[in-house]
């Protein structure tokens, strides 16, 4: 498990920006509280680059060479963040990370939707890793990287998911199927078939990560998801299509068992090994949403979350 500890000093609620010592100080104590803990790691992940300044960044930066781990950002989400950036400081995202040192084969940027080609010969010269979020951008109506480009090119590009807060839903299959369907849309070739999408939502991104697991391999984690082939959309599955069922027929829910380091978390669709108790959790979280609807409805201020140039 890689554990991304956000934070912001500019644009967001001022209770809770943070300053470079504040910053580091958090990052120091959540390393010291799991640096124990098994398949645990902890990284710098500020939020976005409009609302982390420059002082704030390299801090970060620097505290993630020095504990020999990566680092991870939002960049170029929306084309308003960019024209801002553009506007305010001369230079794309890209080009502002790049001027300030942040950028390295241990930097992991989040969507990279708007990019000049100028910014995509800076990320093929840096390495810099690319996690394209084809699910909440198109909900969003951020538009898409220029993913095609990118692979040519060989910029590393993995295919992720983004937060629940974007409408994602975190399946990573739909973001594999998405990612195909928009470039095909556009373009008559394939960009990726289905063996190479499934390997950028697990080979790939465990790379990213710097985990050993993402195949069936000697000396990788026993970590591997057993789907039933048996649900009307699956069928016929037989080992010649399989791989195309899971990208173009699956919807996710077909996970019956789940193993992770040998360890089983999902038997037959329930989860088991854990305290952890989804039916309570989703119970709570009713009850927060109510909360939360009635805070809207009486609270004098609303602080909205960030500045998106609009």
């Amino acid at each position: 498990m890689v554990i991304a500890v956000g934070a912001q000093d500019r644009f967001y609620d001022k209770r809770i920006l943070d300053s470079p010592e504040v910053a580091i100080k958090r990052m120091d104590d959540y390393f010291e509280m799991l640096k124990n803990a098994p398949r645990t790691r902890v990284v710098p992940g500020p939020d976005q680059c409009f609302s982390n300044g420059p002082e704030l960044l390299k801090a970060l930066k620097k505290w993630a060479d020095e504990h020999d781990t990566l680092i991870h950002i939002h960049s170029s989400e929306e084309p308003g963040t960019t024209a801002w950036f553009c506007k305010t400081f001369g230079q794309t995202p890209v080009e502002y990370f790049q001027s300030i040192g942040f950028l390295g084969k241990r930097t992991v940027l989040a969507h990279q939707v708007n990019c000049t080609q100028h910014d995509l010969e800076i990320l093929k010269e840096t390495g810099a890793k690319i996690a394209h979020n084809p699910l909440a951008n198109t909900i969003l109506s951020s538009g898409m990287p220029p993913i095609r480009t990118m692979v040519e090119m060989g910029i590393p590009v993995a295919i992720s998911t983004d937060g629940s807060g974007s409408a994602d839903n975190q399946n990573m299959l739909a973001a594999a199927r998405l990612t195909c369907q928009y470039f095909r849309g556009l373009d008559k070739k394939y960009l990726f078939k289905a063996p190479q999408l499934i390997e950028r939502v697990t080979r790939i991104p465990a790379e990213f990560i710097e985990l050993k697991a993402g195949r069936l391999q000697t000396g990788y984690f026993a970590d591997y998801v057993l789907f039933d082939s048996s649900k009307a959309n699956m069928t016929p599955t037989h080992i010649e299509n399989c791989v195309e069922n899971l990208i173009w027929a699956a919807a996710g829910n077909e996970a019956q068992y789940v193993v992770s380091c040998g360890v089983e978390l999902v038997q037959n669709y329930k989860i088991v090994g854990t305290k952890f108790d989804a039916e309570k959790t989703l119970d709570q979280l009713e009850v927060l949403t109510k909360d939360f609807l009635h805070y809207r409805k009486v609270a004098k201020e609303i602080t909205d979350t960030g500045n998106r140039g609009e």
